[in-house]
This record gives structure tokens, C-alpha cells and sequence, in this order.
């Protein structure tokens, strides 16, 4: 996905990574397989929703390099169902910012 998105961002091709095979060979076996409880929703509507939550609290609250350790953050209590819940106004609201927008410049 992010190359397609790079692709297409940047009309051209993606830049070749300077990232060696000894890295990418030794890749698998450095990467942890954890289960990781996270809060639930409470319905059988909001999935999405906590997902996309749940992404935005990972990358605003994990350090850059994620270690065994910081694995503690998270549990069912990191943060509250109903805050998950209230990503559906902000999404409402960015949407309707947007297309306000784009009429505006049609």
C-alpha cells in the first residue's frame, strides 16, 4: 500500500532503500509475536471505529522503538470504550469539513 501511495504522491517511482539482505534475512526471527489485549467495544458496530483508535493511540503514545518492556502500556484498560466511540464524531466532522471544501472550490 505504501508504495502504491508513494507512486501515486509522487507520480514516479520509489526510491530504492538502502537496506541490506543481511537485515532483511535476519528480519523474521527479530520480530515478536505477542497477543496483546486491547479495550473492546461493546457493540457489534464500532470494530472499525476501535481499530482506527486504537492505530491513532499506538502512534501517538509508542516510542519509536518498541521494546518487551513498554508492552505494559497496553491492556483492556488503556483507554476507555466510549473515547473510541467519540472518533465517529470527529471522523463526521472532517468529512463534512471536506466536502464543504471541495464544493467550495468546484
Amino acid at each position: 500500500f505504501l508504495v502504491e501511495e508513494w507512486k501515486f504522491l509522487r507520480q514516479g517511482e520509489v526510491p530504492a532503500l538502502p537496506i541490506s539482505d543481511k537485515i532483511w534475512e535476519n528480519l523474521p526471527r527479530r520480530i515478536d509475536e505477542n497477543i496483546i489485549q486491547v479495550p473492546q467495544q461493546r457493540n457489534e458496530y464500532d470494530c472499525g471505529l476501535f481499530v482506527l483508535f486504537f492505530m491513532e493511540r499506538f502512534i501517538d503514545e509508542v516510542h519509536r522503538r518498541l521494546k518487551k518492556k513498554d508492552f505494559t502500556m497496553f491492556g483492556r484498560r488503556w483507554f476507555k470504550p466510549e473515547e473510541a466511540s467519540c472518533l465517529r464524531m470527529k471522523i463526521r466532522r472532517i468529512l463534512e469539513e471536506e466536502f464543504k471544501n471541495a464544493s467550495e472550490n468546484d
